[in-house]
Parts: structure tokens; sequence; C-alpha cells
């Protein structure tokens, strides 16, 4: 007995030598300043988000709007091949003023699933904009979406903060 409890011991001391123990002669990382691990702009943040990767694709993304004045405007969601949209998720547009030009301005935001209108094949999501002076300008959003398989509504993929860049040229 007094031999098995030894060898126990003996293993256990082994194991967590092996399994948690690293050397401390290893290096510490470099401090790094705040500059070189922040994006450089909004749109570099951006370019790193997660997309759809062909499971849906975003639409109307472009748009002409009279300049000082109010405009409706649409895009799209419309699911990849096999998928449908799913209007029971909770659908969430939300802006990123830092992205966005300056020169829009856009009511109602964020815009949640409510506003929206969602057929199987897209999911319509509008906005009201206003393009303060003429030229092209870009409004970034951020948006929250699910799609299912067709047939199977059990099975359904969510995507959280894709990065939505709509252009409006206003005249």
């Amino acid at each position: 007995m007094t031999r098995t409890c030894i060898a126990l011991f003996a293993l256990s001391g082994l194991a967590l030598c092996f399994t948690g123990c690293e050397p401390r002669s290893k290096a510490l990382p470099e401090p790094v300043s705040p500059s070189t691990t922040a994006p450089s702009s909004a749109a570099a943040a951006r370019a790193s988000a997660p997309s759809g990767e062909g499971k849906f694709t975003l639409e109307q993304l472009e748009h002409a709007v009279p300049a000082g004045q109010p405009a409706r405007i649409t895009f799209g969601v419309k699911p990849g091949s096999g998928l449908k949209i799913n209007p029971e998720y909770p659908w969430k547009l939300e802006l990123d003023a830092q992205a966005s030009s300056a020169e829009v301005e856009v009511a109602g935001a964020p815009v949640l699933r409510d506003a929206m209108s969602f057929e199987d094949a897209l999911a319509s999501i509008p906005l009201s904009v206003t393009a303060k002076k003429p030229g092209t300008h870009e409004v970034a959003a951020n948006i929250s979406l699910s799609v299912c398989e067709k047939g199977d509504a059990s099975r359904c993929l969510l995507f959280r903060d894709v990065p939505v860049d709509l252009v409006l040229t206003a005249k």
C-alpha cells in the first residue's frame, strides 16, 4: 500500500511538471505602443470584420440622392444557395459614425428588425439619409443577421457586426 501511494505521488508530480511547467528563461514579449496596435483608420478595422463567405450577399449598396434633402434608401441581404432569410432572428443595423462621412445624416438609427421587411429570398433594410452637400459620401454600418437552410429552419447561421458600406451620390 505504501509503495502504491509513493508511486502515485511521484507520477502525479511528474504529470504536473510536464503539463503545467514552462521554463522561466523565456523572454517576455516586447511592449507595443498603442499607435502600432490600433488600426490606422476605421476602414482598416472594418476590413478585418466578419463576412458572409458565400452564405449571403449585400445588394443595392449604391444610391443617388438629392443634396440637402431627406431621402429614403433601401439595401438588401440575399441568402446564398440552399439558404433562406431568417426573419425570427433579431436583425439590427448600427451605424459606424467613425467610418461614415460627416456630410451625411442618418435618421432612425439603429434600424431594428421591425423596420425591415423579409422574404425567403431577400431582406430589405431601409434608411432615411440626408446628404448635406453634393458629392460622393459613404455611410458605414454593421449588421447582425441570420440565414437558415431551406427546409430545415433549425439549422441557422448567425452573423454579427458584418460591415455594410453604402455609397451615396448626392446631386
